[in-house]
């Protein structure tokens, strides 16, 4: 087997393990896992001097400032189109802001308004409405609004390691 058969595995793989999570959590098993994930996300980067948070540290790495961006702008619109999914089926389509706030306080205040935003929605979505209404991005196949949420968590805790590890 080839280095891109085990990438494709490793992707159905993982894919698999988003549908099956989703699948055996409440709405609010959902919800708590992706609120504490994205506060250890939001203190891990609180903690990286201002100095130090536009320095790539490695030439194929991001920098801080690179990586909260990303997961701040992704986690934005994931979670607007996963809202609108839970509570009528329709996907109002994946728009990241193209002018994104690059003061960390900023755009993290912007974050979490959009995580507590979809938090209150999803409280008040049947757990199993709408689930046959599915999208994708990038590399990862058909997903629902619960599915992505697991995706958001299993993202946004991959990048505050990735922060956690920075040697800056």
């Amino acid at each position: 087997m080839t280095n891109a058969d085990d990438a494709g595995n490793d992707q159905s793989e993982f894919v698999r393990s988003l549908k099956t999570e989703a699948a055996s959590l409440s709405n609010e098993e959902l919800v708590a896992g992706l609120n504490g994930t994205v506060d250890d996300f939001h203190a891990v980067s609180s903690k990286i001097p201002e100095s130090a948070w536009a320095t790539t540290p490695a030439a194929d790495e991001w920098s801080a400032a690179q990586c909260f961006q990303h997961v701040t702008a992704l986690n934005i619109a994931l979670s607007k189109q996963a809202l609108y999914v839970a509570l009528s089926g329709d996907n109002p389509g994946y728009s990241e802001d193209t002018e994104f706030e690059s003061e960390r306080e900023v755009a993290g205040a912007r974050h979490r308004e959009a995580i507590d935003s979809l938090f209150a929605h999803i409280e008040a979505a049947g757990p199993t409405d709408f689930l046959e209404a599915t999208w994708s991005l990038g590399a990862l196949g058909p997903l629902n609004w619960r599915e992505w949420i697991v995706f958001l968590r299993t993202h946004t805790e991959e990048h505050a390691g990735q922060l956690r590890n920075l040697n800056l």
